[in-house]
């Protein structure tokens, strides 16, 4: 070997341990660091929840669409025979795998007393550009995580260059997570108001409808809904869908075992810890297959749908409707009202 070989060597040998040094030091903030520290709404719905001294035994997980569409006072109210006490944790973008992230983490020292847990059941889901680059992104992500996302990409019946394409994501966003780059991109967003987090009876709930309302100055909800009173697409579409996915005989090669191996695993560790975890399948999704394999695998008292326009087209009327993806507040109250009446019929009667 000469001199200059040598030379190039021992530059990238040192230059690889620094780097590993480097990584190694940056991890040692995790230890003090919140592990919701990426996302800043459901930290402080989440800390809320824990810390309050109202007794609540049932808790919603899950994106928007909990968010916007699960009423716990509505819902509270028409299980009052049930003592049912429920709080809604859900939070924008939140999806498979992040709610599992979040809803692991909370098993692991739940609030005493929780009987009840709701979880959305959805396909995997890509990555925003928007949030690509920041900790709210990447926040959750660790080996073990990206290799779930590599094992279900595996199974899925997505196209290849979806695959491919959601496999650089996530591979990205641990990177971005071990070496922090994201924080030069953090976004500089205005505090949200106490009541766009919690709702305005303290319950976690607000439908779109009221977050126009606590916060003018951003057009973009606006926005969405005049976009949607505009489109005769979209809407047409996602009721062709639920029709044609619902109304078919799913094929085995749509089930995700390795989605369905997730899902049992977080059902059995709830029961441990005296907790019935139910899965809810939401309307207005781009489709159905994949969910609905899941859900011909699964307990009946374990899974809500509420999905299928045949049987529930009043979750596709646009009067209930906010945009393309959320019902509005009276549309909500039809969502929460079902619910309460699955919870009832599978799983109160037969406990």
């Amino acid at each position: 070997m000469n001199v200059e070989s040598a030379e190039i060597k021992k530059f990238l040998t040192r230059a690889g341990f620094l780097f590993l040094l480097f990584i190694a030091i940056n991890q040692l903030q995790f230890l003090f660091t919140s592990p919701y520290y990426g996302n800043e709404l459901y930290k402080q719905k989440f800390e809320h929840f824990v810390s309050s001294e109202k007794g609540y035994n049932t808790v919603f997980f899950g994106s928007s669409r909990t968010f916007r569409q699960i009423n716990p006072f509505l819902f509270d109210s028409l299980l009052q025979e049930y003592q049912i006490k429920s709080f809604n944790c859900g939070a924008p973008a939140v999806s498979n795998p992040e709610q599992y992230y979040l809803y692991e983490t909370f098993l692991k020292n739940p609030p005493p007393g929780i009987r009840y847990a709701f979880m959305e059941l959805k396909p995997i889901n890509y990555i925003s550009r928007v949030n690509l680059w920041t900790p709210r992104n990447y926040y959750w992500h660790s080996p073990e995580w990206v290799f779930y996302v590599y094992r279900y990409l595996n199974q899925s019946m997505l196209p290849l260059k979806n695959k491919i394409g959601y496999s650089l994501d996530y591979s990205f966003s641990l990177f971005l997570k071990y070496t922090h780059l994201g924080f030069l991109n953090m976004p500089h967003e205005k505090p949200a108001k106490q009541e766009e987090i919690l709702g305005f009876k303290e319950n976690g709930y607000l439908p779109l409808e009221d977050q126009v309302l606590l916060a003018p100055d951003d057009t973009a909800f606006a926005a969405r809904r005049e976009e949607f009173k505009r489109d005769t697409v979209i809407l047409a579409q996602r009721i062709r869908q639920s029709v044609a996915d619902f109304g078919s005989t799913i094929s085995e090669e749509w089930l995700n075992r390795v989605h369905l191996t997730k899902v049992e695993k977080l059902i059995a560790q709830s029961a441990a810890k005296g907790i019935h975890l139910i899965f809810i399948i939401p309307p207005m999704l781009p489709e159905y297959k994949e969910t609905l394999a899941l859900q011909q695998s699964l307990p009946a008292s374990h899974v809500i749908e509420l999905a299928d326009y045949t049987r529930y087209p009043e979750f596709y009327m646009r009067e209930h409707l906010f945009d393309h993806g959320h019902l509005n507040k009276a549309g909500a109250a039809l969502f929460t009202q079902r619910m309460a009446t699955e919870l009832r019929h599978k799983v109160i009667n037969y406990q």
